[in-house]
């Protein structure tokens, strides 16, 4: 329904982007481009970077790796100083997805040495 531009309901928006379930919530994170400006502020959307952060330190790999990889890079425009203190994050995610992550990690890096 966002994507279609058929959603407009701001607060249950943001509402979501804290939502308990990481996977649900990392979807809707995901969507936050398509909507920062036309439905949400970059004011809203920095007064819910806490619940990214989270996603960002989560203890399931799958989630966290996602949400460096994927969901991070389109926002760091907006959320930059939001890494920087968690970078550790990016850096011990390994495995299969550490490759898919390390380009994340060096652009979070620059960024924070930009600071």
């Amino acid at each position: 329904m966002i994507e279609k531009g058929s959603f407009n309901d701001k607060e249950t928006f943001l509402s979501l982007l804290c939502y308990p379930d990481e996977g649900s919530r990392y979807r809707v994170w995901n969507l936050v481009p398509k909507v920062l400006n036309n439905m949400i502020s970059e004011g809203e959307l920095l007064s819910r970077a806490d619940c990214l952060s989270q996603l960002l330190k989560s203890n399931n790999l799958e989630v966290r790796a996602l949400a460096w990889y994927q969901t991070l890079p389109p926002l760091l425009h907006v959320l930059r100083k939001i890494p920087c203190s968690i970078i550790n994050y990016c850096e011990s995610i390994g495995g299969e997805w550490k490759e898919l992550v390390s380009e994340s990690c060096n652009e979070v890096r620059k960024v924070c040495s930009e600071n």
